[in-house]
């Protein structure tokens, strides 16, 4: 039988911080692009990048216990 690498936890860790790479190298060329045309994003963008990280670790993980809950997953 194969072995996982990997927790599930440990992949929804994975998702989260490689997700919010892309958000935080998002906002960077969104707000560059703002600046370059006058319009101002800061304050949408920096919102967007606090709340992101969490809001989506917090769906990652309530997905993962509906699987432990209904499937009988287990790590």
């Amino acid at each position: 039988m194969r072995k996982n690498k990997y927790s599930i936890k440990k992949y929804i860790t994975v998702l989260v911080f490689s997700s919010t790479i892309g958000m935080i190298l998002s906002y960077i060329i969104v707000a560059t692009v703002g600046e370059l045309i006058g319009y101002r994003t800061k304050g949408i963008l920096i919102t967007l990048l606090i709340s992101y990280p969490i809001i989506q670790f917090s769906v990652l993980y309530g997905f993962y216990k509906g699987l432990v809950k209904h499937y009988g997953l287990k790590e």
